[in-house]
């Protein structure tokens, strides 16, 4: 395993993966500095929360685009065959792809990390157990969004099929929630959804579609909340209620992607 990894982070070091994160995160930092500068007041607190937000998104399509394209060079350059029918089994080459894959996020958190001291020391209000939870769920949310990479792209050869449909799964999970809470709080307090139909049928079953798919994606909308930087404001027993929920998801999917890798005949 530790050879096929090592394999694995070569090509991703030879491909430029932790150059162009690296330029990207940097990017996003200075882009950063250039919109919180423009605020009358809190310019530092403005700042960190603009790195926050652009970085994470930056981070999540970014692991999304490489993992898809990582993969499909395997299947058009006959890689993956190649791999297949060493005496390593296919589980060890599944396990190496998500473990290179968790180095890279793990790699990149800490950059980010890193770059957080800059306001660590110049903001007066700054909150570093905040700021090391930020992290961690940054951290998940990099994982679950990566194997979920990991199960499409070896499902379907197509980058495309693959990126539209993991940006889709990131985008509904961030969104559930908003959309949940709200038919809930509609519910009880005998309102009208504006985002519903008129019709009661449709309403019905709009609805009930978005109560269904709330159960089968995480809570992602919960995970990395800029506002704990500045404040500190997370809530323990919620956070690690999600996070279980995210190592929960992280197994399945595992499980799904071993499965139907398994079956697979090249």
């Amino acid at each position: 395993m530790i050879s096929i990894l090592r394999y694995f982070l070569f090509i991703c070091k030879k491909d430029k993966i932790f150059l162009s994160l690296a330029l990207l995160i940097l990017g996003c930092f200075s882009t950063s500095l250039f919109f919180g500068w423009t605020m009358i007041d809190e310019i530092k607190q403005a700042q960190a929360v603009y790195f926050a937000g652009s970085v994470r998104f930056v981070l999540i399509f970014c692991f999304v685009v490489f993992i898809c394209f990582f993969i499909s060079k395997f299947f058009l350059n006959k890689e993956l065959e190649f791999l297949c029918s060493l005496p390593q089994n296919r589980t060890t080459f599944l396990l190496s792809l998500f473990t290179c894959f968790t180095v890279i996020a793990l790699i990149c958190t800490g950059f980010v990390g890193a770059l957080f001291i800059y306001f660590h020391f110049t903001s007066p209000i700054f909150s570093l157990h905040g700021l090391l939870i930020w992290l961690a769920t940054l951290f998940a949310e990099l994982l679950i969004v990566s194997i979920f990479a990991i199960f499409l792209s070896l499902s379907y050869q197509n980058p495309a099929v693959s990126i539209i449909v993991s940006v889709l799964f990131y985008l509904v999970a961030r969104s559930i929630g908003f959309i949940t809470s709200a038919l809930y709080t509609s519910a009880s307090a005998s309102s009208t959804i504006l985002f519903l139909p008129q019709n009661k049928i449709l309403a019905g079953v709009s609805s009930f579609s978005a109560k269904f798919l709330g159960v089968f994606f995480p809570r992602l909308d919960l995970l990395a909340n800029s506002s704990w930087i500045i404040y500190g404001n997370f809530d323990p027993k919620t956070l690690a209620t999600i996070l279980l929920q995210i190592i929960v998801y992280t197994a399945l999917i595992f499980a799904l992607s071993l499965f139907d890798f398994k079956k697979k005949e090249f």
